[in-house]
């Protein structure tokens, strides 16, 4: 099953910050996304992490410093955070994964007033 992944400006991921909820960016992504969110929500089900029915409410592609990046909503109740907090940092090298709030703090995005 295709989710929606809506494209969207380094303006608006900045946005998002404006949600009660937290993002996970996955740098680098090329090819289909589709393929990307599969494959991620299946990682995320093998770890023990979301139920096998789980898929993402909502994701945004968005291009920044020459790589397409997704951002993954984390906005469900079904996400046991504390393990996802532990696999984020096991992919963070591979994948380049990290949270929305520390892409936007430590200055990810460049060259944008806000």
């Amino acid at each position: 099953m295709n989710i929606e992944i809506k494209n969207i400006s380094c303006k608006e991921v900045k946005d998002l910050r404006n949600d009660n909820y937290e993002y996970l960016i996955l740098q680098g992504c090329g090819g289909n996304l589709n393929n990307w969110v599969g494959g991620f929500t299946k990682m995320l089900k093998d770890e023990g992490i979301v139920s096998d029915s789980f898929s993402f409410d909502k994701v945004y592609s968005f291009e920044n410093d020459n790589l397409i990046n997704l951002a993954f909503s984390l906005n469900n109740k079904e996400i046991d955070i504390g393990k996802l907090a532990i696999f984020r940092l096991k992919i963070r090298d591979t994948l380049g994964a990290m949270w929305l709030s520390d892409y936007i703090d430590n200055d990810y995005i460049k060259d944008i007033n806000i």
